[in-house]
């Protein structure tokens, strides 16, 4: 086999030459891929941040929502508490004058009731007190009918 003849110094020069541009380009390539990396990377990172923002977002109108549900039942359950209250007590008002009318009602029947025991228990007292009233008031109509045409003096 032949021997490799020996390069030139301007074949080692050049060869050299590219060499280095070869490692220049593949280091340019790698900066290239790196600013590229680097490029995504911070564009992913900015859509992840607003993807948190649109997130946020949603996130705080949910919560308005919850609030503004709690605070229309809470609303709604106090407006309902207090018309209870309210026909509560206009219910107790009415039972307590339901209450006053049938005690009422109690005191006469049993002011008539006794009465009537009395007039059936003293019989003749009744009789004579219905009779007295009739007497008096005839003897009272014929004072009127005296003093009126004029012989009472």
């Amino acid at each position: 086999m032949p021997e490799p003849k020996p390069m030139t110094t301007t074949q080692l020069t050049k060869a050299v030459q590219r060499l280095v541009e070869r490692e220049e380009a593949r280091e340019a390539e790698r900066a290239d891929a790196a600013r590229a990396a680097a490029v995504a990377r911070q564009h992913a990172l900015e859509e992840s941040q607003l993807q948190i923002a649109r997130s946020v977002e949603v996130f705080k109108w949910c919560l308005l929502g919850i609030v503004a549900t709690f605070v229309l039942a809470f609303g709604v359950g106090g407006a309902i508490t207090l018309e209870l209250e309210r026909e509560a007590t206009r219910s107790k008002a009415e039972v307590e004058e339901i209450r006053a009318e049938a005690e009422e009602i109690r005191d006469r029947i049993r002011s008539e009731a006794q009465a009537i025991r009395e007039r059936l228990t003293h019989p003749m007292t009744s009789l004579l007190g219905m009779l007295g009233g009739q007497l008096d008031s005839a003897f009272a109509r014929a004072l009127m009918d005296r003093k009126e045409s004029g012989e009472g003096d």
